[in-house]
């Protein structure tokens, strides 16, 4: 379990397509647990290349991201592969995902960030959030 932390920064990613009450509880339960929150919006070149469906425009996901109270700052996730680079960039100390798709491994980034599992199913933005096993 992790606890609140005045100076935390937690980073996240997710597509945003529809940003309902289960999103903003998301959001919610993350902005209490530290000072910032960032969040990786999925572009729409990654979601092309992923195979995954929006029927937002990046351009739109991401304004109403940054419209977002809990949302600190909004950087656009082109691919998985700039993890690392982003957790550095911005100093970040919780790395809080959902989903994660088969082939990504995480392992490798134990070293700089805390991992937490954080699920996406509806109803369950407000879980306690544990650490991620591999």
């Amino acid at each position: 379990m992790i606890s609140p932390a005045p100076h935390r920064v937690l980073l996240t990613y997710g597509i945003f397509d529809d940003m309902g009450p289960d999103c903003s509880a998301r959001l919610r339960r993350l902005g209490a647990l530290g000072r910032d929150v960032i969040v990786g919006c999925a572009t729409d070149t990654f979601c092309r290349r992923s195979g995954l469906a929006v029927t937002t425009p990046y351009a739109l996901r991401r304004m109403r991201l940054e419209r977002t109270r809990f949302v600190s700052h909004v950087i656009g996730q082109e691919c998985w592969d700039q993890l690392r680079t982003d957790i550095v960039n911005y100093n970040v100390d919780v790395l809080a995902l959902g989903d994660v798709p088969p082939g990504v491994d995480l392992s490798a980034l134990r070293d700089i960030v805390h991992l937490v599992s954080l699920p996406w199913a509806a109803g369950e933005a407000g879980v306690e959030m544990t650490r991620r096993a591999s």
